[in-house]
């Protein structure tokens, strides 16, 4: 190998080793950035309470992580390696055997004597300068690397902080949900109750009324209605039994007000993703404790509206028949009076 050629040789590798230290340690700089800018995103999401702003955050903190575990130093550092053996085969080949390089040793500038030539006093300085190089690729890789370790500790420190986030936003509709449905049943069944009075103010007996309605046509259809206003009249609740359910409802009311305040002392350990859990547990259970006395309610409430619309009608057509079977009588009377005068 020529002189020239083989000094062209080391200047050339040593500008890629000197291309590869700037990309690593590009790369160390900006991982570096990435890792404060997640630090600061889960330092964040611990404060937040806004679902959205955390999602947000919480999406730029993943891709920062992305962005650290995509970041590929060990091909420059393997680059380095190779490209520092190749030098100090190409070194070696000008270097008597006193002072020949062996791969990874530390370079011993005293064994170079002064009777050697300025090539060779060049050629282990570029070689020197190489292991510096290679050091500091390593330094930073290094770097990069242990960033990345602690780029995952903060991924899974960030995951579990936005699904407690998540948690405790469902906790906070449910429990909206549950004070919604508490309103609306509630209001229901005070609603149930003025219409269960209603229905028992209707009086619609035809027994009482047989002598004076046994001689008009319409006395069976009246004692047909009046049969189907009684016999459904029976199968609605007891007013005991409604307000048994409002009892309840009041019960789980009083429940979801001890979840609250309850709640105000789990926001001092909001990372507990189990209590979070439990307390939404607890809050769909009041839910669906709450909808199925609402179905009950509704129930009741379909066959009150029933029983009012049949019951009004029977009033109605009772009060008709004994207005014209009396009219009829009456003029009966009237007549048989004028006869025998």
């Amino acid at each position: 190998m020529k002189e020239e050629e083989s000094l062209w040789l080391l200047n050339a590798m040593m500008q890629m080793l000197n291309s590869a230290k700037e990309r690593v340690t590009k790369d160390h700089a900006r991982v570096r950035n990435y890792v404060e800018n997640i630090k600061k995103g889960v330092s964040d999401l611990k404060k937040l309470d806004d679902i959205h702003r955390s999602a947000n955050i919480f999406n730029k903190v993943m891709n920062s992580i992305n962005e650290i575990k995509d970041t590929t130093y060990i091909y420059d550092r393997n680059d380095a390696d190779n490209i520092y053996e190749n030098m100090i085969k190409v070194a070696n080949y000008f270097l008597n055997d006193n002072v020949k390089i062996e791969s990874k040793e530390k370079l011993n500038g005293a064994a170079l004597s002064e009777s050697e030539s300025a090539i060779v006093s060049y050629i282990y300085g570029k070689i020197r300068d190489a292991r510096k190089i290679v050091e500091m690729i390593e330094e930073e890789s290094t770097g990069i690397h242990d960033k990345q370790i602690e780029g995952e500790r903060l991924s899974t420190e960030a995951n579990h902080i936005y699904r407690v986030a998540k948690v405790n936003n469902e906790l906070n509709n449910k429990k909206d949900e549950a004070k919604l449905k508490l309103i609306s049943v509630l209001a229901e069944i005070e609603k149930t109750l003025h219409k269960l009075k209603s229905v028992n103010k209707i009086k619609c007996h035809y027994d009482n009324y047989n002598n004076i309605l046994e001689y008009n046509e319409e006395h069976e259809h009246f004692k047909k209605i009046s049969s189907i206003y009684e016999f459904k009249k029976a199968q609605i609740g007891k007013e005991a039994d409604i307000n048994e359910m409002k009892t309840d409802v009041n019960k789980y009311q009083d429940r979801l007000a001890i979840l609250d305040k309850n709640g105000e002392s789990f926001k001092e350990r909001s990372l507990d993703i189990s209590a979070a859990q439990m307390y939404k547990t607890d809050v769909e259970d009041i839910i669906n404790k709450l909808n199925s006395i609402g179905n009950n309610i509704n129930g009741i409430n379909s066959t009150l509206d029933e029983l009012l619309k049949i019951g009004n009608k029977c009033q109605l057509q009772q009060t008709f028949l004994i207005s014209s079977s009396l009219n009829y009588k009456i003029a009966n009377c009237l007549i048989n009076i004028t006869k025998q005068k």
